[in-house]
């Protein structure tokens, strides 16, 4: 199943497999941490596992892919309305797929597969996006392999990182990044341990520790490693919070004080020495889903 916070302090799970016969469920329930109660929120419009859930900047949860059927389907709940609306339907079938909010307002879907008058889909796929406002999915590029249950993570810079998985009977040590505002895919490196089933966790300084999962002979693996797009940075540069408001009520501002909240020079150059598009250099992440926002500087 999934589970998405909602931006009322919420949890709505989503759809999943149940009973030993592993049948999809097209249930979906909410959680309320204030009341410690679950209640029934309306039914999807087919039954889904295996599928991938975001949070959209207007506070809608996207719900794409999954298993059999569903996997080239999509719908949106509206929390407010307790409502599901279809989207148009995507290119190819997407089982057990990661969807990831970019900067844009756009949801990057990895991977999607073809398939041919009922077979399974072939293991020859791409990336997906979708565009809320027009609730339309676009292919953007070939992906070298189709994959599941593998890691996206959003990097601080808005690029995704592709890593690990699982092809067919084989394991994935291969790293890709999709880059939005190319719209494709690029090799990165190869991971040390081929992995599948794996978490992905962007640390404080942008790199990404990958740990854990299933390897060789499907085997659990105790192991871990970093990505590091090696960009560096000098800690001269780096910004130095001295306050911010904490806690942070609901509906409220955020005020950070500090100094090297801009890049040194404030110009284009391009060089090291300056921020080539002179944005600040203090960013919020959310914990939850990885969703980054530039802080604005007062002039």
């Amino acid at each position: 199943h999934t589970a998405t916070l909602l931006p009322d302090g919420r949890v709505l799970v989503v759809g999943g497999f149940y009973d030993y016969d592993l049948l999809e469920t097209d249930a979906a329930e909410v959680y309320d941490p204030a009341t410690g109660q679950w209640s029934a929120a309306a039914s999807l419009s087919v039954s889904r596992g295996d599928h991938a859930a975001v949070l959209l900047p207007d506070g809608y949860v996207l719900v794409a892919g999954g298993f059999g059927s569903a996997g080239n389907t999509a719908e949106v709940y509206d929390p407010a309305s307790d409502t599901w609306s279809v989207t148009a339907l995507l290119n190819g079938y997407a089982s057990e797929p990661t969807l990831n909010l970019l900067p844009s307002g756009e949801v990057l879907l990895a991977f999607s597969a073809f398939s041919t008058a009922g077979k399974q889909p072939d293991f020859v796929g791409f990336p997906e996006i979708f565009d809320p406002s027009a609730g339309l999915w676009t292919v953007v590029d070939d992906a070298e392999l189709v994959r599941e249950l593998h890691t996206a993570t959003l990097l601080p810079d808005g690029r995704v990182l592709l890593a690990g998985g699982l092809l067919g009977e084989g394991f994935e040590d291969l790293a890709e990044i999709f880059d939005p505002a190319a719209g494709a895919l690029s090799y990165v490196a190869y991971m040390v341990t081929p992995r599948y089933g794996h978490t992905a966790t962007l640390l404080a300084d942008g790199r990404v520790l990958v740990a854990g999962g299933y390897g060789e002979e499907y085997s659990p693996t105790a192991s871990a490693e970093l990505f590091d797009r090696g960009l560096g940075f000098q800690e001269a540069w780096r910004p130095q919070l001295s306050a911010a408001t904490s806690p942070l009520p609901l509906d409220s501002s955020l005020i950070a004080s500090g100094g090297g909240f801009r890049g040194p020079a404030e110009a284009s150059g391009g060089n090291t020495a300056t921020s080539a598009t002179n944005y600040p250099l203090v960013q919020m992440i959310s914990l939850v889903n990885e969703q980054f926002l530039w802080l604005p500087a007062d002039p």
